[in-house]
Parts: structure tokens; C-alpha cells; sequence
């Protein structure tokens, strides 16, 4: 049974990267998810990547200790999603070289450009496939390379350009396009808003920002019914006098959309549709909202956790994007296999073992402890990949499993 009041409180807006260092988080979102220098413009595949840990891999039924990359997340509408993968995806290799890890993925990813297409092999569910991902051109907000500050006089707030520090810094989530609230004066239109510094400001009106130069124009063009579509830890939301009171959001169809006087408008999107709807877009009509599971826990004694559907009252009650699909952390019983793989209360369980997570009934796989479970869960603050291990440690591998180092470039490189 788990303690009551054993982590309940969830840290919002603070990075649970587990184990995988800084250094190469900040490797991989410059070369797969959007450069630093626009000199030699690389291909943008829109994924954000995770070394494959000897954990992972005995989760998954890949031999060796070591080798392949964990797909952690995927940009909406990018050239990852259109390929067809999927959060904990293990990519084995590229143009038909093994990857021996993280590092000579991004290292391949730095001699590609837009239009390039790169094979991969994929494995999924105990199943290696092939699959072609065509690269792009980085979509604008991704690229942002030099630190630029701009001040709204008559707005009262103070932006930053969200470059690579800006991001780390202020714990911005992965994928994020816009531009960070700095400074917002007392007594300014910003402030009695409801704008405060280190919110993310997404949109002024239906128009996306990534330049702090193109706040001011817009908010003068609006006039005085500006609205700011704005994201704070997990929560999104539509701030400024033009919004309605009444305003209430409708979650469905993969969007997040207001009903306003001039259309339905969109706050969010978890997948763009064939339009490549934004937020700040309008639709033809709002989504039908979905539903949500009726309030269950459960316990899950051998991983030292207990577990709740996402009901409308936890939904409430935990820092879960509006997004959030599984099941949610609810406590976690310090030194467990759940506590020591890094699960806490509010992170929601959207997979084991590349298996999709709907019920408390998808979980039984964290209750045996004799296994090894990778785990895709999401917080305020993003996407990770964790691995419960089972009690009494991982099996050692052998030095013979342990593949070799593969720096040979690959086919037409």
C-alpha cells in the first residue's frame, strides 16, 4: 500500500530528464529539432531523441547492453509524424548503419538538408521496420539563433526570442514556438491580463509569434480587444480584454479551440490535420469535446505506486497538458522500483513497453517484478522515457553482446 501524502506535491515546470545528461538533451534539440546557425541549414526531422539504455533495451527484447536511439517525443505535424513514428520507438539504425548511440545519430543528422530523405530501421513492438523519413526545412520559432529583446511600451511586457538558453532557462517544453514574457510592468494592460514573466506568449490575436519585434505592431493593429494566447507549465490559455468571460475550452479531434465572437478558435493541437491547422487559427466549427474516464485509482504494489484515470477531478487536481492520454501518478512510495526508475505523482503513463496505455487495466506490466518495463511518460514539463528495473537489478550483459562502435559514414555520405 502506498503512503498517503508520499509526493504529492508535483513540481510544475521542472524537467524530470531522468537519466540522460544535459549536454546531450541540448545536443540533440540543436541538430534534430531546429539548428543554431542557419549557415549550413540541416534537414529538420522534428523528433527529440533519448539514448537507449541497457534498461530500455531488455525492455524492448533488443540484444546488447547498449546501441539505438528511444524516439521521446514528436513535433505535430512534422516530418517524424508523417513518417509514421511513434514516442518510444527504438531507431536501430540509419542508411543502413547500426547506431551505436545517440551522438552518431546527431552527427549522421548535421550532413543532411531539406528534401534529404534518410532510411531508418525501426523497432516496434518486437518487430524491426523500415521506414523513410523525408526531412524538411525548420519551421519558424525553431531556429532561433541570436538573443533579441523587444519592449511593448503600451502593452507594459517585455519579450525575449526563445533561443536554445532561453528554452533551458525557463524550462520552455519541447516543441514550443513563441516568444518569452521577460518582464511585465506593474499596473501595465499585460499585468491586469493576468500576464506574468515566464509565461510563453504563442499568439497576439490568430497570428503565431516568434520575433519579440512582431508583439507591438500586433497589438496595436488589434486595438483595445487584443487578445494573447499564452502557455504557462502545462496550462494554455487565451488572456486580454478581447476574450470573453464566459470563454471555456473544448478538448476533441486533437484540438484544444475557444468558441469567440468572430469563430472558434484554436488554442492548441496535439496532430495538424491536412490543413496544418495552428493555434491561433479559426475553424469552421468547434470540435465535439471528448470524455473523460470515470474516477478510478489503483494500486500497484510492486513498483511502489499508485495510479488514477484521468478523470475530469484529476485532470483538476494534477499539472496533465489538456492533451494527456494514459493513466496519472497519484503517489509514489519512496525507495520503490517505480521511485528509483523516477516516476512522481503527475506524471502520466502514456506507454509500456511501446504498448499504448487506456486503462488502469494496461498497467498489470509495472506489477511484475521480476521484469524490465520502459516507460513514456509525460509532466508539465514535456516528454520522457524511464525504466523500472526489477528487483534485484538488471542481468548483466556480456562483453560479446556489446556491439562496436560504428563511425563509418553511412551509404553516400
Amino acid at each position: 500500500m502506498v503512503s498517503e501524502g508520499v509526493w504529492r506535491a508535483a513540481k510544475i515546470g521542472v524537467r524530470a530528464w531522468g537519466p540522460v545528461p544535459t549536454l546531450l538533451i541540448a545536443l540533440l534539440a540543436t541538430v534534430l529539432c531546429g539548428p543554431v546557425s542557419a549557415s549550413a541549414e540541416t534537414g529538420f526531422a522534428g523528433l527529440q531523441i533519448q539514448p537507449a539504455d541497457h534498461a530500455a533495451r531488455l525492455a524492448l527484447g533488443v540484444e546488447g547492453a547498449s546501441g539505438g536511439v528511444l524516439v521521446r517525443d514528436i513535433a505535430p505535424g512534422g516530418p517524424g509524424e508523417a513518417a509514421g513514428l511513434e514516442r518510444g520507438d527504438l531507431l536501430l539504425s540509419y542508411e543502413g548503419v547500426g547506431l551505436a548511440g545517440m551522438t552518431q545519430l546527431v552527427t549522421f543528422m548535421q550532413g543532411t538538408r531539406p528534401g534529404d530523405s534518410i532510411d531508418l530501421v525501426v523497432r516496434r513492438n518486437g518487430v524491426d521496420r523500415a521506414v523513410s523519413l523525408p526531412l524538411s526545412a525548420w519551421p519558424a520559432g525553431w531556429q532561433i539563433a541570436n538573443a533579441a529583446t523587444a519592449v511593448a511600451p503600451g502593452f507594459g511586457a517585455t519579450m525575449v526570442a526563445l533561443t536554445s538558453d532561453v528554452r533551458t532557462t525557463h524550462g520552455v517544453r519541447w516543441g514550443r514556438v513563441g516568444v518569452l514574457v521577460a518582464k511585465v510592468a506593474e499596473e501595465s494592460p499585460a499585468t491586469k491580463a493576468g500576464l506574468i514573466a515566464g509565461d510563453l506568449l504563442i499568439a497576439v490575436g490568430r497570428t503565431m509569434v516568434s520575433d519579440p519585434a512582431q508583439v507591438e505592431p500586433l497589438l496595436n493593429a488589434a486595438g483595445p480587444k487584443w487578445t494573447a494566447l499564452i502557455e504557462r507549465a502545462a496550462v494554455v490559455m487565451l488572456l486580454g480584454p478581447g476574450r470573453p468571460a464566459d470563454v471555456a475550452p473544448v478538448a476533441g479531434q486533437g484540438l484544444l479551440a475557444a468558441a469567440l465572437p468572430d469563430g472558434p478558435y484554436v488554442l492548441d493541437v496535439v496532430v495538424e490535420g491536412p490543413d496544418g491547422v495552428q493555434p491561433g487559427a479559426s475553424l469552421a466549427k468547434m470540435p465535439a469535446a471528448d470524455s473523460w474516464p470515470a474516477a478510478a485509482e489503483r494500486e500497484v504494489p510492486n513498483a511502489g505506486l499508485r495510479v488514477a484515470t484521468l478523470s475530469e477531478q484529476a485532470r483538476a487536481q494534477w499539472p496533465v497538458r489538456w492533451s494527456a492520454q494514459g493513466v496519472v501518478v497519484v503517489a509514489v512510495e519512496p525507495g520503490t522500483r517505480g521511485s528509483l526508475a523516477g516516476l512522481r505523482p503527475g506524471h502520466v503513463i502514456r506507454s509500456i513497453n511501446q504498448q499504448p496505455v487506456k486503462s488502469l487495466n494496461d498497467i498489470a506490466a509495472l506489477d511484475d517484478e521480476s521484469g524490465t518495463v520502459m516507460v513514456v511518460a509525460e509532466d508539465a514539463a514535456g516528454f520522457t522515457i524511464l525504466t523500472v528495473e526489477p528487483r534485484g537489478g538488471l542481468p548483466q550483459a556480456s562483453p560479446a553482446q556489446r556491439p562496436l562502435l560504428q563511425w563509418q559514414a553511412p551509404k553516400g555520405g
